[in-house]
């Protein structure tokens, strides 16, 4: 690919990803969930992830929580690392918690994490896709 091209593509992937329209996503029955994100939280809300679904915060324009664009399961389970996340969960706004792989996914992979999330007051609110 030329230079001219790449620097094209870029500027068409950022307009993409600006309009976060339901064709672009990779699962386009999370684009309520997005959309309801990008309306009820704050610019500066973060969004802590559970499941693969790193497009979620980007799509919402909200930074993700936890230094991680997603926590999935089998990954990231060393305690250094969870404390790392709760380190850094501590100094930022959480502004929602989205999980993709079942409401105990946090409790049964890092019990910390899922304690750190009760702790602050997230409601669990089952949301159905199709």
């Amino acid at each position: 690919m030329s230079p001219g091209a790449l620097a094209g593509r870029a500027v068409q992937v950022t307009e993409r990803l600006r309009h976060a329209s339901p064709e672009i996503q990779p699962r386009p029955m999370l684009a309520p969930v997005i959309d309801y994100l990008a309306r009820c939280t704050s610019p500066v809300d973060r969004i802590l992830v559970g499941g693969f679904g790193p497009e979620i915060a980007v799509l919402a324009h909200r930074p993700f929580a936890s230094g991680l664009a997603a926590w999935i399961p089998g990954y990231y389970e060393d305690p250094r690392d969870v404390a790392r996340a709760i380190a850094r969960l501590n100094r930022e706004r959480v502004g929602a918690v989205v999980v993709l792989d079942g409401p105990q996914m946090f409790a049964r992979a890092w019990p910390d994490i899922d304690q750190w999330i009760r702790a602050h007051g997230f409601e669990e609110h089952a949301v159905e896709i199709d």
